[in-house]
């Protein structure tokens, strides 16, 4: 199990990357996406917090860790971020961690307060989609997938989001819907802008498509990454 650890220098060296996405993906040394599009182009310096302040949480996203590592065959370092200014959640394929070489993972506690307000079942599973949404940029880095594909790049994310839940929590219909409205909210319409994420609509229908309850989706849990991966870009290459 992953235990809780101080990020080293170069993890750190690498969050400053993020201080603007257009330098983050064209700067292949060290590539970071963010969960939501910023809008302004800008992002504010992540600062690591070594919790989240609730142990209950802290608890749940460490044994998600283990989960999402053994299903995506990773292993990055996890932590958590201050995004008050802006609730959001990062991946970053760069990491001097060589325990965990895959990556680093920071979730922004503002992000988790929002998505599980009431400590709930329902709540959780959407901390969880996002997790695994973030494990999804991770593979796609490790795969060397092309970020030049922009709002494509994060749709097949959200793909391997519904996919891992519904393969792993919970393959009702009226729960995954849930965590799809999630994906609904964090959409966006800033079609001419480099940081677009998807359209709420785009965002919502392709993590239900990964869960397998709408056009284009497998609905099986016996398929592996690799699978659904592949299945995800299937269908996002063409989406409009």
């Amino acid at each position: 199990p992953m235990d809780r650890r101080d990020f080293s220098v170069g993890a750190i060296t690498a969050l400053a990357q993020l201080a603007c996405p257009t330098c983050a993906r064209a700067n292949h040394a060290s590539r970071g996406c963010n969960l939501r599009a910023a809008g302004s182009g800008n992002i504010a310096m992540p600062s690591q917090l070594p919790s989240s302040g609730i142990r209950e949480l802290d608890e749940f996203c460490f044994k998600e860790v283990d989960i999402l590592n053994q299903v995506y065959g990773l292993r990055p370092t996890f932590g958590f971020l201050d995004d008050a200014d802006a609730a959001n959640a990062f991946a970053i394929d760069t990491s001097t961690d060589t325990q965990r070489p895959d990556g680093i993972v920071l979730f922004g506690v503002s992000l988790a307060h929002q998505a599980d307000p009431q400590n709930n079942a329902g709540g959780k599973l959407k901390i969880a989609a996002i997790m695994a949404h973030e494990w999804g940029h991770l593979y796609q880095y490790k795969q060397k997938f092309a970020d030049s594909w922009g709002v494509r790049f994060e749709l097949v994310a959200d793909y391997m989001a519904g996919w891992h839940i519904a393969k792993t929590k919970s393959d009702s219909e009226t729960v995954l819907a849930g965590a799809a409205e999630l994906f609904r909210s964090i959409g966006d319409n800033l079609f001419t802008s480099e940081d677009h994420h998807g359209t709420p609509r785009q965002r919502s229908e392709v993590f239900m498509s990964g869960a397998g309850f709408t056009r284009g989706g497998p609905g099986g849990r016996e398929e592996t990454v690799e699978g659904a991966f592949q299945r995800g870009i299937g269908l996002v290459r063409w989406r409009r």
